[in-house]
Protein backbone atom coordinates (compact mmCIF):
# COMPACT_ATOMS: atom_id res chain seq x y z
CA UNK A 1 0.00 0.00 0.00
CA UNK A 2 1.50 3.73 -1.04
CA UNK A 3 2.69 5.43 1.90
CA UNK A 4 3.55 8.84 0.28
CA UNK A 5 0.74 9.59 -1.86
CA UNK A 6 -2.56 7.99 -3.01
CA UNK A 7 -4.40 6.67 -6.65
CA UNK A 8 -6.77 9.64 -6.29
CA UNK A 9 -3.58 12.50 -6.40
CA UNK A 10 -1.46 10.18 -8.65
CA UNK A 11 -4.88 10.34 -11.11
CA UNK A 12 -5.00 14.44 -10.82
CA UNK A 13 -1.03 14.62 -11.44
CA UNK A 14 -1.28 12.26 -14.57
CA UNK A 15 -4.70 14.34 -15.68
CA UNK A 16 -2.74 17.27 -16.00
CA UNK A 17 -0.14 15.73 -17.95
CA UNK A 18 0.02 16.52 -21.66
CA UNK A 19 0.65 12.76 -22.28
CA UNK A 20 -2.47 10.58 -22.13
CA UNK A 21 -1.36 8.73 -19.13
CA UNK A 22 -3.12 6.55 -16.61
CA UNK A 23 -2.26 4.39 -13.81
CA UNK A 24 -3.72 0.84 -14.45
CA UNK A 25 -6.98 -0.28 -13.70
CA UNK A 26 -6.73 -2.57 -10.81
CA UNK A 27 -5.71 -1.44 -7.77
CA UNK A 28 -2.92 -3.81 -6.92
CA UNK A 29 -1.01 -3.17 -10.19
CA UNK A 30 -1.56 0.91 -9.91
CA UNK A 31 -0.85 0.51 -6.23
CA UNK A 32 2.58 -1.62 -7.24
CA UNK A 33 3.39 0.99 -9.71
CA UNK A 34 3.15 3.84 -6.89
CA UNK A 35 5.21 1.97 -4.93
CA UNK A 36 8.03 1.44 -7.17
CA UNK A 37 7.63 5.04 -7.76
CA UNK A 38 7.99 6.01 -4.11
CA UNK A 39 11.43 3.35 -3.69
CA UNK A 40 12.92 5.92 -6.75
CA UNK A 41 11.74 8.83 -3.95
CA UNK A 42 13.61 7.38 -1.37
CA UNK A 43 16.28 7.15 -3.85
CA UNK A 44 16.99 10.68 -3.65
CA UNK A 45 16.76 11.03 -0.23
CA UNK A 46 20.02 10.90 1.93
CA UNK A 47 20.73 7.22 2.58
CA UNK A 48 21.56 7.91 6.11
CA UNK A 49 17.98 8.38 7.09
CA UNK A 50 16.67 5.73 9.17
CA UNK A 51 13.51 3.81 7.57
CA UNK A 52 10.42 3.64 9.18
CA UNK A 53 10.19 -0.17 11.02
CA UNK A 54 6.21 -0.37 9.63
CA UNK A 55 6.27 1.31 6.26
CA UNK A 56 10.01 0.75 5.28
CA UNK A 57 9.91 4.34 4.06
CA UNK A 58 12.33 7.12 4.69
CA UNK A 59 9.80 9.71 5.43
CA UNK A 60 6.39 9.73 7.59
CA UNK A 61 4.13 11.84 5.93
CA UNK A 62 2.89 12.75 9.09
CA UNK A 63 5.80 14.29 10.19
CA UNK A 64 5.91 16.71 7.39
CA UNK A 65 4.81 19.87 7.20
CA UNK A 66 1.80 20.20 4.67
CA UNK A 67 3.66 21.93 1.85
CA UNK A 68 6.47 19.63 2.51
CA UNK A 69 3.31 16.53 2.15
CA UNK A 70 2.34 17.86 -0.62
CA UNK A 71 5.61 17.65 -2.51
CA UNK A 72 6.57 14.33 -1.89
CA UNK A 73 3.16 13.21 -3.17
CA UNK A 74 3.32 15.09 -6.39
CA UNK A 75 7.17 13.89 -6.25
CA UNK A 76 6.14 10.01 -6.05
CA UNK A 77 3.40 11.28 -9.00
CA UNK A 78 5.77 12.84 -10.98
CA UNK A 79 7.78 9.58 -10.96
CA UNK A 80 4.87 7.50 -11.70
CA UNK A 81 4.46 9.82 -14.87
CA UNK A 82 8.45 9.03 -15.48
CA UNK A 83 8.17 5.25 -15.05
CA UNK A 84 4.38 5.55 -17.85
CA UNK A 85 6.56 7.26 -19.82
CA UNK A 86 9.90 5.49 -20.29
CA UNK A 87 8.32 2.28 -19.64
CA UNK A 88 9.17 -1.02 -17.06
CA UNK A 89 10.52 -2.49 -20.24
CA UNK A 90 13.01 -0.15 -20.62
CA UNK A 91 13.68 0.87 -16.96
CA UNK A 92 14.11 -2.95 -16.20
CA UNK A 93 16.73 -3.35 -19.42
CA UNK A 94 19.99 -5.18 -18.82
CA UNK A 95 22.34 -3.47 -17.84
CA UNK A 96 25.14 -4.39 -20.69
CA UNK A 97 26.75 -2.15 -23.23
CA UNK A 98 26.10 -0.97 -26.91
CA UNK A 99 27.58 0.39 -29.32
CA UNK A 100 26.56 2.09 -32.41
CA UNK A 101 28.72 4.19 -34.61
CA UNK A 102 31.62 3.40 -32.06
CA UNK A 103 30.16 5.09 -29.28
CA UNK A 104 28.75 2.54 -26.19
CA UNK A 105 26.24 3.68 -24.31
CA UNK A 106 23.80 2.16 -21.87
CA UNK A 107 20.70 1.55 -23.15
CA UNK A 108 18.01 2.08 -20.22
CA UNK A 109 17.15 5.21 -18.51
CA UNK A 110 17.25 4.88 -14.72
CA UNK A 111 14.96 6.50 -12.02
CA UNK A 112 14.84 9.25 -10.24
CA UNK A 113 13.02 11.06 -13.40
CA UNK A 114 14.28 15.06 -13.43
CA UNK A 115 10.29 16.08 -12.47
CA UNK A 116 10.80 13.91 -9.29
CA UNK A 117 13.52 16.43 -8.30
CA UNK A 118 12.29 19.34 -8.96
CA UNK A 119 8.96 18.84 -7.17
CA UNK A 120 11.00 18.17 -4.32
CA UNK A 121 13.23 21.06 -4.37
CA UNK A 122 12.94 24.20 -2.09
CA UNK A 123 10.95 21.96 0.25
CA UNK A 124 14.19 20.91 2.80
CA UNK A 125 14.47 17.42 2.29
CA UNK A 126 17.80 15.42 3.21
CA UNK A 127 19.31 14.82 -0.22
CA UNK A 128 21.69 11.89 -1.10
CA UNK A 129 24.95 13.43 -1.60
CA UNK A 130 27.81 12.19 -3.46
CA UNK A 131 30.36 14.30 -1.12
CA UNK A 132 31.55 13.74 1.95
CA UNK A 133 31.18 16.18 4.62
CA UNK A 134 33.65 18.66 5.14
CA UNK A 135 36.02 18.76 8.37
CA UNK A 136 34.81 21.37 10.91
CA UNK A 137 37.30 23.88 9.64
CA UNK A 138 36.92 23.80 6.19
CA UNK A 139 33.20 23.96 6.98
CA UNK A 140 33.86 27.00 9.22
CA UNK A 141 35.92 29.12 6.99
CA UNK A 142 32.93 28.62 3.93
Amino acid sequence: MPTYTDTEAVAAYLALSDAALALPELEAEADALIERAEDDVDRILDAALVRDEKTGRKLDPDNLTDGQAAALSRAVAAQVEFRLTVGEDELTGDDSLRSAAGVTFQPATRPPGPKAVEELSGYGFPWRSGTVKPEEAEAEAL
